[in-house]
């Protein structure tokens, strides 16, 4: 799921997982393309019993990059995060 709903909701990727270990190795493969990349875009693994989620959030990415990005999130569904999540994870962006 991708959103760019204006400054306050900025690009984001967001899939949910019943099994943590999905999540998991989702979550692992986006953090390490994005460690190797030159982009602005953070990933994070999230719990709210009983679902895992995988989000990943920033500037938008170049399109190959998202293509892969999109590859490591397959096996979750597609969701919308609230806003108010949405900017809590910026924040801990900006408070890093």
């Amino acid at each position: 799921m991708s959103e760019s709903a204006g400054t306050r909701c900025p690009y984001y990727l967001a899939v949910s997982y019943q099994h943590e270990r999905h999540a998991r190795r989702a979550y692992d493969q986006a953090k390490a393309l994005l460690f190797a990349q030159e982009c602005d875009l953070s990933a994070f693994r999230l719990y709210a019993g009983p679902t895992w989620y995988v989000a990943i959030i920033g500037n938008p990415p170049v399109a190959p990059l998202e293509t892969q990005l999109q590859h490591f999130l397959r096996r979750g569904t597609p969701t919308r995060l609230p806003p108010e999540v949405i900017a809590q994870l910026q924040q801990r962006l900006i408070d890093q």
